[in-house]
C-alpha cells in the first residue's frame, strides 16, 4: 500500500501540480508523511555569488520570488538561492533525508536553520567535492536531518553549476528513503541489465557470424551507457570517486563518441554508399561533428561544451532517422526497423535536451525519457540486425544451389590428389616408426628420473607437515594470550556506566595488541586512558599487561586522581621495573604514550595529562586541542621532570577524543600517504554531531576507504584506538 500511495502522489503532481500561493506554506512533516515532494513550496532568487548567508536569513521574505513552476531553471550563469519552510509535527524522534535528486550540481550547500535561533547547521556538497566527502553515501545529494516536534524550520540552498540544474526535491522518513534507495537501484539494476545481455548477445553474435554491423552496433550502445551512468550519478559513485574533476569530461566525450559510432554503424548497416552520395556526405559531416566536439571536450568550458553536446545530439538523431527514411525509399527493406528505433530514441534524446536547457519541466516522464528511448532504440535495432541477417539468409540460399555443383566437381579432384597424398605419407609414417623407438628409449631415463624427484617431493612434504605442527602450537598460545588480554580491558558496560555517551574503536594490527585502554570509576570520579605501548603483537601485549597492573595500583590502591601525578608515577615504575634492571648497551627502552583524562563528577571538570598524545574537544561547534607532554612514559627523567596537568571546565555539552597514533600514521588514499593529524581533526569536526556509536561506525568506514582505494589494499601498520565520550554540565 505505502509503493501505490506514492505512485498515486508523484501522478498526481506531475498531472496536476500546486503552486506557490501569498504566502509560502510550510512543508509539514506528520506522522502519515513518509516521503514529500516540495518543488512547489519554494521562494527563490538569484545572485552574482556575493550574497552573505547570515544577512540572507534577515531578508524580508517579499526579497524572494515565489515559485510557480517546477525547479528547472536550465544553464544559469549566476547563484540561485532557494528557500524551503518546514514544520515538524510528528509526537516521537524521527529520522528525515533530504535529497536533491540531481547529482551533476557543481556546488550546493544545505543550510538548516530553527526559527527564533542564531544557530544553523550546513553542510556542503557538489561534484566538485571527492565523493568519499559525502555525509550519505548515496549517488543523489542527501543530508541527514535531527528535527525537533512542532517547530519551525527553514532550509536554505545555495546552488551554482555549469550543468543545466534542475532540482527535483523530497523529504522522506528513514524507512521510505531505504524503501526508495533500494527500488531505485533496482530499476537503474534492470536498465543496466537489459544494456549488458544486449551488448553480449550482439557480442557473440559478432563472434560467431562475423558480421561486423553488430560489433559496430555495440559501440553507440556502450558510449551511450557511459553518459548515462554519468547523468545518473553511477559512474562518479562507483569508478572515479577520487577524481571529482573527472566527472566534466565523462559526459562530452561520451556524447561525441555516440555520435562518431551511431553514424558509422549507420553507413555500414544501411550500405548507405550505394544508394545516396547526399546522405553519405551528411554522415559523414556527423562522424566529423563528433570528433570535433570530442577534442572540444579537453578545451572547451564545460558550460558551452555541453550545450553544444545537448544540440549535436539532437541534430545527429534527426539525422540518423532522416537517413533511414530515404535509405527505406531507394528500396532497402531491411531499413524499417532502423527508422522505428532512431524515432524512439530521437523522441528521448531530445525531450531529455529539452529538459536539459529547462524548457520543458523537470519530472519522472522527461527525466527518464532517454534510458526508455535508449531501451526501444536497443531492441528494435536489434530487430534491424536480425531482419537485415534475414534477407542475406535468403540470397545465401540462392548461392547454395550452384555451389553444390561446383561441390561435386571438387569433390573428385580432391579424391584424386588423396590418392597422391597416401603414398606419401605411407614413406613418411616408416620415418615417424624409427623416430619413435628413440623417443621410447629416452622415455626410460626420465621415468628413472621421475622417481628420483617423488623420493624428495616425500622429504619436503614431511618437512612442511612438521613446520606446520609447530606453527599451530605458537598460534595457539598467542590466541590464548589475546583470551587473558582481552580479560584485562574493562567492559563496555563500565565504561558506558561512568560515559553513558561514548564509544571505542579498537581494531589491533596483530592477535594481541600493544594499544589498550583503562577505566576506572569512584563515586565521585570517572578515569578513563588511552594507552600505547611500544611495538605492538606479543612484545606490546606485555608491556599492556605491565601498565595495566602499574594503574591499578596507583589509582585505586594509591587512590592518586590528578592526572598528571598518576603519569608521574607510571613514569617512576617503568623505569625502575624495566629499565634499571639491565644495565648498559643491553638497557631496554620499552614504555608507553598515553592519554589520561579523569572526570570530576560533582564539579563537573575534566582533568588530563597527555605522553606524547593530545586531547581533542569540541564545545559548541569550536575545535579545542591540548597537546600532551614531549615525553613518552619511561623516558623523561624522574628527578627533573614531572608531567603537566590540563583542566577543561564543562559549562555546556562537550565531546571529548583521545586517541593512539595508529589511526593517522594509517597509509593509503589516491597517492598512498598517513592520513595525517589534520585530516584526523577534521574528520572529528564533521561527525561530532552524530551519535557516538555512528561517529565510529564513520571513523571506521573512512579507514576502509582509506586503505582500499584507487583499486588497491594497503596493510593495517600499528594498533589502532579511538575513545570518544560525551559531557554535560
Amino acid at each position: 500500500m505505502r509503493v501505490l500511495y506514492i505512485l498515486l502522489f508523484l501522478l498526481s503532481a506531475i498531472i496536476n501540480p500546486t503552486y506557490a500561493q501569498n504566502t509560502t506554506p510550510a512543508v509539514n512533516l506528520d506522522e502519515l508523511v513518509e516521503e514529500l515532494k516540495i518543488d512547489h513550496k519554494i521562494h527563490y532568487f538569484l545572485d552574482n555569488h556575493d550574497t552573505d548567508f547570515n544577512k540572507l536569513k534577515s531578508t524580508p521574505e517579499d526579497y524572494f520570488i515565489k515559485s510557480d513552476k517546477d525547479l528547472n531553471f536550465g544553464f544559469l550563469e549566476k547563484t540561485l538561492w532557494l528557500k524551503i519552510p518546514i514544520e515538524h509535527d510528528v509526537e516521537h524522534n524521527k529520522n528525515w533525508y533530504f535529497e536533491i535528486a540531481n547529482p551533476n550540481i557543481d556546488y550546493l550547500k544545505v543550510y538548516l536553520t530553527e526559527e527564533g535561533q542564531k544557530n544553523y547547521i550546513s553542510w556542503e556538497l557538489g561534484d566538485i567535492f571527492p565523493f568519499n566527502t559525502r555525509v550519505i553515501n548515496h549517488r543523489n545529494f542527501v543530508v541527514p536531518f535531527e528535527l525537533k516536534k512542532d517547530t519551525q524550520y527553514n532550509v536554505y540552498l545555495k546552488v551554482y553549476s555549469s550543468n543545466g540544474i534542475h532540482l527535483p526535491m523530497k523529504i522522506y522518513s528513514s524507512d521510505a528513503f531505504l524503501e526508495y534507495s533500494l527500488f531505485s537501484e533496482m530499476l537503474y539494476g534492470i536498465y543496466f541489465g537489459i544494456i549488458l545481455i544486449m551488448v553480449l548477445y550482439n557480442l557473440m553474435i559478432f563472434f560467431s557470424l562475423k558480421d561486423i554491423n553488430y560489433l559496430l552496433y555495440v559501440l553507440p550502445i556502450v558510449s551511450n551507457v557511459i553518459y548515462f551512468s554519468s547523468y545518473s550519478g553511477h559512474n562518479y559513485q562507483y569508478l572515479h570517486q577520487w577524481s571529482p574533476g573527472l566527472q566534466k569530461f565523462v559526459g562530452p566525450i561520451a556524447i561525441s563518441l555516440w555520435i562518431v559510432t551511431s553514424s558509422i554503424f549507420t553507413l555500414s548497416f544501411l550500405k548507405v554508399r550505394n544508394y545516396s552520395k547526399y546522405v553519405y556526405g551528411a554522415l559523414i559531416g556527423m562522424i566529423t561533428l563528433g570528433g570535433l566536439l570530442f577534442l572540444f571536450s579537453f578545451l572547451g568550458n564545460y558550460q558551452t561544451v555541453m550545450e553544444l553536446s545537448n544540440k549535436a545530439t539532437s541534430i545527429n538523431a534527426l539525422v540518423l532517422i532522416s537517413s533511414g527514411i530515404y535509405i527505406y525509399r531507394k528500396g532497402n527493406k531491411f531499413a524499417r526497423y532502423f527508422i522505428l528505433a532512431w524515432a524512439f530514441f530521437t523522441l528521448g534524446i531530445l525531450t531529455h535536451t529539452l529538459t536539459t536547457e529547462g524548457i520543458t519541466p523537470s519530472n519522472i516522464i522527461t527525466r527518464n525519457a532517454l534510458a526508455f528511448g535508449t531501451i526501444m532504440e536497443i531492441m528494435l535495432l536489434s530487430l534491424a540486425l536480425s531482419d537485415k541477417y534475414k534477407f542475406i539468409q535468403e540470397d545465401t540460399e540462392r548461392i547454395q544451389d550452384s555451389l553444390i555443383q561446383q561441390q561435386e566437381r571438387d569433390r573428385k579432384t580432391l579424391e584424386r590428389r588423396v590418392k597422391e597424398r597416401t603414398r606419401q605419407l605411407d614413406k613418411v609414417s616408416q620415418e615417424t616408426d624409427r623416430y619413435t623407438r628413440k623417443i621410447e628409449d629416452a622415455y626410460g631415463e626420465i621415468q628413472s628420473m621421475n622417481a628420483s624427484l617423488e623420493k624428495q617431493n616425500e622429504e619436503i612434504e614431511n618437512q612442511k607437515k612438521e613446520l606446520s605442527k609447530k606453527n599451530e602450537k605458537i598460534t595457539a598460545s598467542i590466541n590464548y594470550a589475546q583470551r587473558i588480554q582481552k580479560a584485562i580491558l574493562p567492559s563496555t558496560q563500565a565504561i558506558q556506566h561512568s560515559f553513558p555517551e561514548s564509544f571505542i574503536l579498537f581494531k589491533p594490527k596483530d592477535i594481541v595488541s600493544g594499544d589498550f585502554y583503562w577505566h576506572y570509576d569512584t563515586p565521585t570520579h570517572a578515569f578513563i586512558a588511552a594507552i600505547d605501548c611500544t611495538g605492538h603483537g606479543v612484545p606490546g601485549a606485555f608491556m599492556s599487561m605491565i601498565g595495566e597492573r602499574l594503574l591499578k595500583q596507583i589509582v585505586i590502591a594509591d587512590k592518586t586522581t590528578d592526572p598528571g601525578i598518576i603519569l608521574d608515577h607510571l613514569n617512576y615504575y617503568i623505569r625502575v621495573e624495566l629499565h634499571k634492571q639491565v644495565e648498559g648497551k643491553g638497557a631496554l627502552k620499552d614504555g608507553m604514550d598515553l592519554c589520561m583524562c579523569v572526570y570530576d563528577k560533582k564539579d563537573s571538570l575534566l582533568t588530563f595529562a597527555g605522553a606524547k598524545n593530545p586531547l581533542y574537544y569540541i564545545e559548541k561547534d569550536n575545535f579545542g586541542h591540548i597537546k600532551g607532554d614531549k615525553f613518552s612514559i619511561g623516558s623523561a627523567d624522574t628527578d627533573n621532570f614531572e608531567y603537566t596537568t590540563h583542566e577543561v571546565k564543562i559549562t555546556s555539552p562537550t565531546d571529548f577524543y583521545i586517541a593512539t597514533d595508529g589511526y593517522q600514521d594509517q597509509f593509503g588514499g589516491p597517492i598512498n600517504r598517513k592520513i595525517g593529524g589534520k585530516k584526523f581533526r577534521d574528520l572529528l569536526e564533521m561527525i561530532h554531531k552524530l551519535p557516538m556509536q555512528k561517529q565510529s561506525m564513520a571513523l571506521e568506514q573512512f579507514l576502509e576507504r582509506w586503505m582500499t582505494g584507487e583499486g588497491k589494499t594497503e596493510l593495517q601498520i600499528d594498533d589502532i584506538l579511538i575513545i570518544g565520550f560525551h559531557l554535560k554540565p
